[in-house]
């Protein structure tokens, strides 16, 4: 009896490229992407023991009963798992694993461990899953049945998970979950009917499990680029999670005055990134807590939220905790830096609006009047804005040359690199750009460095800062005036 493992070997190619996409092109920092890996990690052992074990039942002689054993024991205990944790990682992906009571985390790993577990460590005394005849070849015991039940029934479950879930999941992920699972139930079923000693079920779960990574989320769709914190993209994922789990919630919004960034900006790039980095650092230290999450939503805007029970009362602490650093200076390149922020302290009750009260929160620009610790609520940050409310006249001298350079610097742009510009000025961000530019990304980059050059700033974070602070001002129509007049 000798198997084809010429599928098993491509599958094999297929599993380390996708092993390598996950580890270095996905987000190794979500704990859904990690389950993932996992899967992926099984899948790789389960091709390489399934290699070994059909080349040692393949050719008896030169393989003992200890090597045949070892390799079919943990071929079909990794294997037959992998759906199992793929069920792991939809409950977590999808936000209910937090939520499951211990009876209910009991009632899923119950098929795993009787009929997968328990069989494999009964069969060396009874041989009931596999064993070997007289000739020494190898043969199927009676309860291997149930190992490959408990994988069907894992996989049913995955696609009820998914049917029942759907709404909490985009269309891609919806697709690649179901073509995953057909393309593991369906080669599986025709291997053990029709084609016995080919081995392509594990080829087409390697195929399935690439797909499925193109779903996955993605380092640069959830992680500031600067900072590595988690964005703004998260932040929404993560709080409608909250929202629909009916999970007590509150966050707290940090804002750095807009005035403070813009003049570090001015003097030194810098500086100005490195005390981003220096209060993304210490903003995660101070969300240690796993009741706690981080999310740098740039513009000078940070949002730490928190769940669970003590929401309330971890929200006190940690606004405690933010006054009294503020209150010291902070020092970067050898200089000392005193920040004026806003810091604003909101619970949240399940509301379809909440979401879009929360980003509406996050986007108002915060222009101190007085220095230090100012705070705001809730109706406050939920106020309409009103344009030119903080007057030209307040602001420091220097900063009303920044803006006027800033304004002359716009009519030396290109008519492409003016729109791209207002592109920017209009909300969009980079990877959007390319789609309604309609040029490719490497364009749009170079249409970057000298936009940048022109307008004498150093990134996207610090144009935008420009385009608030004219904004806040009143002066917004001087931007789409410069663009009309360049139109003409």
């Amino acid at each position: 009896m000798l198997y084809n493992i010429s599928f098993d070997i491509c599958a094999g190619v297929i599993t380390l490229i996708a092993l390598y996409t996950m580890v270095f092109r996905r987000d190794p920092g979500r704990f859904s992407n990690r389950v993932f890996l996992l899967v992926i990690v099984m899948h790789f052992i389960s091709v390489v023991f399934d290699i070994w074990s059909s080349v040692g039942n393949s050719y008896i002689p030169e393989h003992s009963i200890a090597e045949r054993d070892f390799t079919n024991y943990v071929f079909l205990g990794v294997h037959t798992s992998e759906a199992a944790v793929f069920f792991l990682f939809l409950l977590v992906q999808l936000g209910t694993f937090p939520t499951m009571r211990k009876w209910q985390h009991a009632l899923v790993w119950m098929p795993e461990i009787l009929m997968i577990l328990l069989p494999l460590a009964l069969n060396p005394a009874f041989r009931c899953v596999f064993g070997y005849d007289e000739a020494g070849l190898y043969v199927h015991g009676p309860l291997m049945i149930l190992l490959y039940v408990s994988a069907d029934l894992y996989m049913v479950l995955c696609i009820s998970f998914v049917v029942w879930k759907r709404d909490r999941m985009t269309k891609q992920q919806r697709k690649a979950s179901l073509w995953l699972l057909l393309l593991s139930l369906i080669p599986m079923l025709v291997q053990s009917i029709l084609v016995p000693h080919q081995l392509i079920e594990m080829f087409f779960q390697a195929l399935g499990l690439c797909g499925y990574m193109l779903a996955v989320e993605n380092v640069d769709e959830s992680r500031n680029p600067v900072t590595k914190a988690w964005n703004r993209h998260a932040l929404i994922r993560d709080f409608t999670y909250c929202l629909v789990n009916r999970t007590e919630t509150a966050a707290v919004i940090v804002k750095i005055s807009q005035i403070d960034a813009l003049r570090i900006a001015s003097e030194s790039s810098s500086i100005f990134h490195g005390l981003r980095l220096q209060l993304a650092e210490w903003f995660e230290q101070a969300a240690r807590p796993k009741s706690m999450k981080f999310y740098d939503c740039e513009r000078g805007a940070y949002v730490i939220l928190i769940s669970g029970k003590n929401a309330a009362d971890a929200c006190d602490e940690l606004c405690r905790s933010i006054e009294k650093r503020f209150e010291a200076p902070w020092r970067c390149e050898g200089r000392e830096f005193r920040l004026s922020v806003q810091v604003s302290e909101i619970r949240f009750a399940e509301s379809p609006a909440s979401v879009q009260d929360l980003l509406y929160m996050i986007a108002q620009p915060f222009v101190h009047q007085t220095e230090g610790i100012s705070h705001a609520n809730r109706r406050e940050l939920l106020s309409s804005f009103r344009p030119g409310s903080a007057e030209s006249g307040r602001l420091p001298h220097e900063l009303q040359d920044s803006l006027d350079r800033f304004l002359a610097g716009i009519s030396d742009l290109t008519p492409a690199e003016r729109n791209i510009c207002d592109l920017y000025i209009s909300g969009y961000g980079i990877s959007e750009i390319p789609g309604k530019a309609f040029i490719s990304m490497n364009t749009v980059k170079k249409h970057n460095k000298n936009i940048y050059r022109k307008l004498g700033v150093n990134s996207r974070e610090e144009l935008m800062l420009y385009v608030d602070l004219f904004f806040r001002c009143g002066r917004e129509d001087e931007l789409t005036r410069q663009s009309r007049f360049e139109q003409q």
